[in-house]
């Protein structure tokens, strides 16, 4: 991690369960998905990174053998 990296600690998900914004440590406020995604792709976010989709890009968790971190089981804010 560089000391320009920020980790992601809450997530909030829509009515199916799609993350659509995550709160960066440090922030005060929720950062939309898309944002997020951005962030990651400039090499601003640990233990993250961005895909592409089928329609769209998202964000997901680097490989690391463990599930607590997944961004699917961290804290729902």
């Amino acid at each position: 991690m560089t000391k320009d990296q920020r980790k992601i600690t809450k997530v909030r998900q829509d009515k199916d369960g799609d993350i659509t914004h995550v709160l960066i440590d440090g922030n005060a406020r929720m950062t939309p998905l898309d944002q997020a995604v951005r962030i990651a792709e400039r090499g601003g976010l640990k233990d993250v990174h961005a895909v592409s989709g089928e329609n769209k890009k998202y964000l997901r968790s680097d490989p690391n053998g463990k599930e607590s971190d997944n961004l699917d089981n961290l804290p729902k804010a």
